[in-house]
């Protein structure tokens, strides 16, 4: 494996793909040059002949020009819908998260039961990007869905403390959910362009700039933060409300289930 390990390689499965999953920069530089260190050392010990990124400047693939990530838009529903369906149910589940809440990937891989108490999905501040705990409000569509989900969890793989359990640890490997993004892909695009397309959606539908800035939990200026949490949380839940309405009046066949049984 490593006789096949390259430049291009550490940039197109590593750079590219924490990139994509919206790792800092810095955080990029630190596991490349982690990287390059073991292999020097190995060199140093002999048990490498040669050193495959020998020269290799991980900076300069940062500023390469990205891959262009093709937009999705509401003409893609229903492609999108039919490619989640057609996924296993984790896959399935992570990614409506994704869709209806306008969460991070790794926010939403690192969910817990506990998390989603009472009329709140609360995520820690240390799974958010910004560092700031973030609190989004669960419509009926959400909490139906949930609901369907724990049942299908508890039947099939038992109790578990995450939403998304892997075969060996608590929780689903960051590789395991890059795959699951990649499977479901009718077209070129990643994981962050489900975010783009809620923030889309909603800004379209009308909704506030401010609402939709606190849903996708973008880091906002420290004199609006109280302002944020006494004022704006009765407009997420409208904002979301209508917008998951507007997911299953275009065909979210996973939102309408989830009504449906959620009521049994």
């Amino acid at each position: 494996m490593l006789s096949e390990l390259d430049f291009i390689t550490v940039d197109t499965e590593l750079v590219k793909t924490m990139l994509a999953d919206e790792y800092a920069p810095h955080y990029i530089r630190l596991t490349a040059n982690v990287l390059k260190r073991a292999l020097s050392t190995a060199c140093d010990l002999r048990l490498l002949s040669q050193d495959p990124l020998a020269g290799y400047r991980v900076q300069l693939s940062l500023t390469l020009p990205p891959e262009i990530d093709a937009p999705l838009s509401a003409a893609d529903l229903n492609a999108l819908f039919s490619s989640l369906k057609a996924a296993n149910k984790p896959c399935n589940m992570l990614f409506m998260l994704m869709i209806m809440f306008g969460s991070r990937i790794d926010e939403t891989r690192l969910a817990k039961w506990s998390h989603f108490a009472g009329e709140y999905w609360s995520i820690p501040a240390l799974d958010t990007k910004t560092k700031q705990a973030h609190r989004l409000p669960l419509t009926g569509a959400g909490k139906g869905l949930l609901r369907v989900y724990k049942r299908w969890q508890l039947k099939h793989i038992g109790k578990r403390e995450y939403l998304f359990a892997g075969d060996r640890s608590e929780v689903v490997s960051i590789r395991t959910v890059q795959y699951w993004s990649e499977s479901i892909r009718f077209k070129y695009f990643t994981s962050h362009a489900l975010r783009k397309l809620c923030r889309t959606i909603i800004a379209d539908m009308g909704v506030d700039t401010m609402v939709g800035e606190r849903i996708l939990n973008h880091a906002l200026p420290l004199l609006l933060r109280t302002y944020v949490r006494t004022s704006l949380d009765s407009g997420m839940l409208r904002a979301l409300n209508d917008y998951h309405q507007y997911l299953i009046d275009k065909g979210c066949a996973e939102l309408n289930k989830a009504g449906e049984q959620g009521d049994e």
